[in-house]
C-alpha cells in the first residue's frame, strides 16, 4: 500500500509542472545571483572592461565548495566558475549559451577579467544570495546584493522572460520565423487539435515542406 512517502502518491491529481523553477541562465544554479548582481551593476553603470579593477564576490561558504575556479579547462567547469560567470555578464551582458563555448571561455579578455575576481565566503548571506562589490579604476566601489535571482522560485520567470529563454536557445537550431512559429504553438498548446504539429514545428525547416508545417498562433508579450 502507497504511503505518506511514496513517490508516486497522488500522480494525476496535481500540475507538476506549476512547481517547478525555470532558470534563467545556462549555468550552476548556485551562481545565478552571481549573474543577476553583475548584470545589473553593468547595465546600471555602464562598465566597461577598462574600468573594472577588482570584482569582489560574497556567498555563503557552502557555495564555494561548488566552484570550479577562474581557468575553467572547458564549457563544463566554466559553467561552475564563479570567475567566469561574473566576468561574461560584465562583458557581454547577456549570459546565455555563447558565453560557455570554448572560444569565449578561452578568450584572453575573459582571462583577463576572471582573474580581477575575488571571493569570500559570508556566513550571513542567505542560502540563495549573492553580493557583488566592483572598484572601479577610479577607486569608486559600487555593488549590489541580490536576494534570490530570477528563475528562484520566489521570482518565477513570466510569460516574456520565458520567450526570450526559448528564442535565445532555438537560435542556433531554427531560423527566426519557424521559431517563431514553434513558440506561439507551445503557447497554444490546449487549442492545438494534433499535439504532433508541436513536434513537427521543431524539426528544422528543410526537412519538412512548407504545406506540411502548422501555422503560428498568438504569442503572450
Amino acid at each position: 500500500m502507497p504511503t505518506t512517502t511514496d513517490p508516486i502518491e497522488n500522480w494525476g491529481s496535481q500540475w507538476q509542472f506549476a512547481r517547478l523553477a525555470y532558470h534563467a541562465y545556462p549555468c550552476a544554479l548556485f551562481l545565478h545571483p552571481v549573474a543577476e548582481a553583475c548584470l545589473q551593476l553593468k547595465r546600471a553603470h555602464h562598465l566597461t572592461q577598462r574600468q573594472i579593477a577588482v570584482i569582489e564576490v560574497r556567498m555563503p561558504p557552502q557555495r564555494y565548495i561548488h566552484d570550479r575556479g577562474a581557468d575553467p579547462a572547458d564549457s563544463a567547469d566554466a559553467r561552475h566558475s564563479i570567475e567566469h560567470v561574473a566576468a561574461v555578464a560584465l562583458l557581454d551582458g547577456p549570459v546565455g549559451l555563447a558565453q560557455f563555448e570554448p572560444a569565449r571561455v578561452r578568450s584572453a579578455r575573459m582571462r583577463e577579467v576572471r582573474a580581477k575576481v575575488r571571493t569570500l565566503p559570508d556566513e550571513q548571506l542567505l542560502d540563495s544570495a549573492a553580493h557583488v562589490r566592483i572598484t572601479v579604476t577610479s577607486g569608486e566601489t559600487i555593488e549590489r546584493h541580490v536576494r534570490c535571482a530570477l528563475g528562484h522560485p520566489m521570482r518565477p520567470l513570466g510569460d516574456h522572460d520565458l520567450s526570450e529563454k526559448f528564442r535565445s536557445q532555438a537560435a542556433d537550431i531554427l531560423a527566426t520565423d519557424q521559431a517563431e512559429r514553434l513558440l506561439g504553438l507551445a503557447w497554444n498548446l490546449r487549442a492545438l487539435p494534433d499535439v504532433g504539429g508541436l513536434i513537427r514545428s521543431s524539426i528544422p525547416d528543410d526537412l519538412y515542406e512548407p504545406a506540411e508545417l502548422p501555422g503560428s498562433p498568438l504569442i503572450p508579450r
